[in-house]
């Protein structure tokens, strides 16, 4: 008879091909946004898939420093009309990953089943719903900010085993700077 221990035992060695493998994985940009624009911008009927999806913001890093553009954008994003509306914070451990400003920053990395729908969340959930989502376009402050969107499609039956897998070794390979973990 098989135990539990023994189940145990295999999923840890699926376990350690799952991240080989998410150690290959790259993510495919799709397209570049604004908040403002989306709608227009964003290939909805391309993104019909599961798998992980990242978002990234544009900055000014040739006339910036890190610490300076973070500090900005994240005194915009932290907000007191932005607190307690079920959206992404900072993460300290993420922020302190990164010491160099890029072109792209990572500020978002998320799994789904659907991710033309939770885009569509991040986009257009209206703050004082309780969906966890970014809400960009309730943002004033980012509704000219530039976005980039990628994804890595991954198509399985046992999604709910291995995504989260997935979505934490990317997660803790790219740092994204707000996420609930």
């Amino acid at each position: 008879m098989i135990t539990l221990n023994d189940v145990d035992n295999s999923l840890k060695a699926h376990a350690k091909q799952i991240t080989t493998i998410a150690e290959s994985l790259v993510f495919k940009p799709i397209c570049e946004f604004t908040p403002r624009t989306a709608k227009d911008d964003i290939p909805w009927n391309d993104i019909v898939y599961s798998g992980v999806y990242l978002f990234e913001v544009k900055t000014d890093f040739e006339n910036l420093d890190y610490n300076h553009w973070l500090t900005s954008f994240k005194e915009g994003w932290e907000a007191e009309r932005y607190k307690r509306k079920f959206t992404p914070n900072f993460t300290k451990k993420r922020i302190k990953a990164h010491n160099e400003l890029l072109e792209w920053m990572p500020i978002y990395i998320g799994k789904s089943k659907q991710i033309g729908g939770r885009v569509h969340n991040h986009l257009y959930k209206e703050l004082h719903k309780p969906t966890f989502a970014m809400k960009l376009h309730s943002r004033e402050n980012l509704l000219d900010a530039e976005f980039r969107l990628s994804t890595v499609k991954i198509e399985v039956v046992n999604y709910n085993m291995i995504l989260p897998k997935v979505e934490s070794y990317l997660r803790n390979k790219i740092n994204p700077l707000i996420g609930r973990q």
